[in-house]
């Protein structure tokens, strides 16, 4: 997925463990965005506003059972530890969410693998336009060397005809002298 723009950089990612589709992503600003793509996949579903500081890691603490009793521990630069307790909503599947978080991931990587080709098609298609306009120039350079040697040779004979009429026009002048 590609997130939307944000002027806050990620500095860290931690998927759910018990929710297939929700991934939770700390902000240099010192907040959580939490995306659950079953809900919506352009934006986050909720911010969450942990410290003034940029999170450093976050993990999600391992002990009894995640169904139930879902813990998220956040560390902050200042090398303090926050640790919040995550709501129901974001602890238990809900339907076929495992499905549909595989199906939405394939179309994902569908869409990616088709941009790519495309990009890669453009990339090929744009080295053609170049290269046409390259030897259409080279093409017109050549005719127009050929042609201003045909302008060359008209001019030099332009003024080799002005020349000889000049030099008639003296020596008709020295006769009648």
């Amino acid at each position: 997925f590609q997130s939307s723009y944000t002027s806050t950089p990620f500095t860290r990612g931690v998927w759910s463990p018990t929710r297939p589709s929700v991934i939770f992503l700390g902000l240099a600003s010192g907040a959580i965005d939490i995306w659950d793509f079953s809900d919506q996949s352009h934006k986050a579903s909720l911010s969450v506003s942990v410290t003034s500081l940029p999170i450093s890691s976050m993990c999600f603490l391992r002990h009894g059972d995640l169904a139930v009793d879902q813990k998220l521990a956040v560390g902050d630069a200042g090398g303090n530890t926050h640790v919040h307790v995550i709501p129901k909503n974001l602890v238990r599947q809900a339907g076929k969410e495992f499905e549909n978080m595989g199906k939405f991931l394939k179309r994902e990587e569908a869409r990616v693998r088709y941009f790519q080709s495309r990009k890669q098609e453009l990339a090929t298609e744009k080295e053609q336009i170049e290269k046409q306009a390259q030897m259409m120039s080279e093409e017109k350079d050549e005719g127009d060397k050929g042609k201003a040697t045909v302008d060359v040779d008209k001019a030099d004979a332009a003024a080799e005809e002005a020349y000889q009429k000049l030099q008639a026009e003296c020596l008709e002048e020295l006769k009648g002298m």
